[in-house]
């Protein structure tokens, strides 16, 4: 369950680094 409870915040979460590191 933890393994999915990480992963759903990671999965949220790296898109919208990615999306800044553009903007950057």
């Amino acid at each position: 369950m933890s393994i999915v409870t990480e992963a759903c915040p990671t999965a949220t979460v790296s898109p919208s680094v990615s999306v800044v590191l553009r903007l950057l």
